[in-house]
Formats: structure tokens, sequence, C-alpha cells
């Protein structure tokens, strides 16, 4: 049952495509403690590198099998890095998980560079009307009123476009795997 709405919510999500057909066998194995099992794959369809197992690097998709405490490297030929200090909490307590490695978001950086330009348009005009107004608020007090809303608006909007700007490098999303008991 468990493990039947997790598939329903991963193709409901959209990360079916991430799905890598497991061994039977390994299902039923039961990982060592202090192990995590680890499927590295990629996004874009690109063989990524993965580094920090101590073995030699694999290239995506690659089943691994790590200590709970390490981290990975993964390597694009793009030249984009990514790397994980750990798998997470989540991940070392089900001791299986899934990471994707993702490439940098063409449409979060084209969307930020827009509305950062924007936003900061409006800050701008906010801040010419508030100057303007509130240096006489008796006689121009609607315009002051339109500055400080001008540029409360548009300063959220600047500052959110700002973590779109951040957000749009590579990144690796780790999904930990809990199997349904049998």
């Amino acid at each position: 049952m468990r493990l039947a709405f997790v598939s329903a919510v991963a193709l409901a999500t959209g990360c079916a495509h991430y799905a890598i057909e497991l061994d039977p066998s390994m299902g039923q194995a039961e990982v060592p403690a202090g192990k995590v099992d680890v499927n590295a794959v990629a996004d874009d369809d690109v063989p990524w590198s993965v580094y920090g197992t101590g073995q030699p690097p694999c290239q995506t998709p690659c089943p691994l099998r790590l200590d709970a405490t390490r981290g990975l490297t993964f390597e694009s030929p793009r030249g984009f890095t990514v790397s994980l200090s750990t798998l997470g909490e989540a991940a070392i307590r089900t001791r299986r998980a899934l990471v994707v490695a993702q490439p940098p978001s063409e449409a979060k950086r084209v969307n930020g560079i827009v509305f950062t330009s924007l936003g900061g348009m409006g800050l701008v005009a906010g801040i010419a009307l508030s100057a303007v107004g509130c240096s006489n608020v008796q006689a121009r007090g609607g315009i002051c009123t339109a500055g400080l809303i001008t540029g409360g608006v548009t300063g959220l909007l600047t500052a959110a476009a700002i973590f779109l700007l951040l957000d749009s490098g590579p990144q690796a999303d780790v999904v930990p795997i809990a199997l349904e008991a049998r």
C-alpha cells in the first residue's frame, strides 16, 4: 500500500522519469548499518561523473553503496559541478536514496534577470514618487502613498527575482526511498 502511494505521488509530481528498475533481490537484501544504497541519475540525460565513492568515478545512471556520512560530487561534461556534503538524515534512516543531478535552469535564470530588471525599475519609480510626495504630505499625500506602495510591492518582486537567480544554478536533489515491508 505504501509503495503504491509513493508511486502515485512520484507519477503526479513528475518524478516518474527518474525511476530505475530495481533488481528484485536488491529490494529484499538488507542494507548494512552505516551504509546507504544510492541510485545516481542525471536530469538532462547526459551522463554525469559521480565522485566521492572511494572508487573510480561512475557515469549516471549508476547504483552505489556508500558510507552514510560520505558526500558525493557530480560533474557534467558541460562543466557543471554539484557537491553534496551528506545525503541527509532521511536517506540515512531509510538506507536507500535516489540522487538526481540537475543542470542550471535557464528558465529560472532568464525570469530572474527579467523580473530583477522590472522590480528595480519599480523601486526607482517608488523612491522617486515617495521623495516627491512625502516631502509635502498635505499637498501631495496621494503621491507619497503611491510611492510607498510601489516601492514595497516591487521590493518584494525584486527579492523573489534575486532568489530565482541564486536558485538557477546546478543542483542535486536527494529523495529517500522507503521500501514496503513484505
